[in-house]
């Protein structure tokens, strides 16, 4: 790693022990390319896809979860990126992040939209394996109840967030590409770092259960069937739609018990960030590009699922 640049106070460099290798810059260029690719790909693709959710004549749950979903998505994809490819092909310089506000207020934006974006991923799969396994109780269901659960879990991560900030000091790592919360305390990192644990780790698994009911029902011909065919493929588009984010999302779950583990027993990186690969690559493609890979392949997904989705967009385009 280059050692001649001159960081602010708020960047920090990481420090190579002697059973590291530095990062590959061929992979760092690549690494910066697929964020590129997203974000030419993710941007309109879910700008599409929202257009036509709102056209939609059906406004029940599951159509405001997909706008939301969608709105979220755009700003992933539209915001988080870009910073990041400028350093993976400036030799992991911090280029925008060498801005302390800027540094700052990126952290703070990924934390709130990963999270808000988790949630109601959740919802949507949680409504719809309950939908599937109680078919009449869901029908007596308040279904502007259950959305209302989304503002105000947004105010909770706020207030969360507000606090956060106030308790702590962002910094740059050169082996996150990205910002994160400093604090020399470590019992308030470590409750922290279970904090975040916990909002990042329930949705993937109440998605996991949800995912594997609906494989189960979906197996069973019989409660499928009854229920009708529409509910069948809406059934199949959500397990699908799970799948993805369970996929996109589980690793990171795993490196954040992992950087838990290392904080309370170890000295970081410790033994389970010590290789190249999870010293370098872990953060920046479990958390950033996973994050942003699944925005991406959101749209496409509704694409390939939904037949009226591609009415509207031949419409659209014709």
């Amino acid at each position: 790693m280059n050692s001649t640049y001159t960081f602010t106070s708020h960047v920090i460099v990481a420090r190579l022990e002697e059973s590291l290798v530095e990062c590959n810059p061929i992979w760092d260029r690549m690494l910066g390319t697929c964020f590129i690719l997203c974000i030419l790909i993710g941007v309109p693709t879910n700008a599409v896809a929202l257009g036509y959710f709102l056209t939609r004549k059906k406004k029940n749950l599951p159509n405001k979860l997909y706008i939301s979903i969608c709105c979220i998505d755009i700003c992933t994809v539209l915001l988080i990126p870009f910073p990041i490819a400028i350093s993976c092909f400036n030799n992991r310089y911090p280029v925008l992040f060498n801005n302390e506000i800027f540094c700052e207020a990126s952290n703070d934006i990924f934390s709130y939209l990963h999270k808000i974006s988790m949630f109601l991923v959740m919802l949507l799969s949680f409504t719809r394996c309950f939908a599937i396994a109680f078919p009449f109780r869901f029908q007596s269901v308040n279904k502007k109840k259950i959305f209302l659960a989304f503002p105000m879990y947004m105010l909770v991560l706020l207030v969360h967030l507000v606090f956060v900030t106030m308790k702590t000091s962002v910094v740059y790592s050169s082996t996150s590409l990205y910002c994160f919360y400093g604090n020399k305390n470590l019992s308030w990192t470590i409750i922290n770092n279970i904090l975040q644990g916990i909002e990042i780790g329930v949705p993937p698994f109440v998605c996991f259960i949800s995912f594997l009911v609906c494989m189960i029902k979906l197996a069973s011909s019989t409660p499928i069937e009854s229920s009708g065919q529409q509910n069948k493929e809406a059934a199949v588009t959500v397990t699908m739609f799970t799948g993805i984010f369970l996929i996109c999302n589980l690793p990171l779950f795993v490196n954040m018990v992992f950087v838990t583990i290392t904080n309370v027993f170890y000295t970081y990186p410790g033994p389970l960030f010590s290789s190249k690969f999870m010293y370098w690559y872990s953060w920046p493609i479990f958390k950033y590009l996973f994050t942003v890979l699944n925005a991406t392949l959101n749209p496409v997904l509704y694409y390939y699922r939904m037949a009226g989705m591609r009415r509207w967009t031949k419409y659209f385009v014709s």
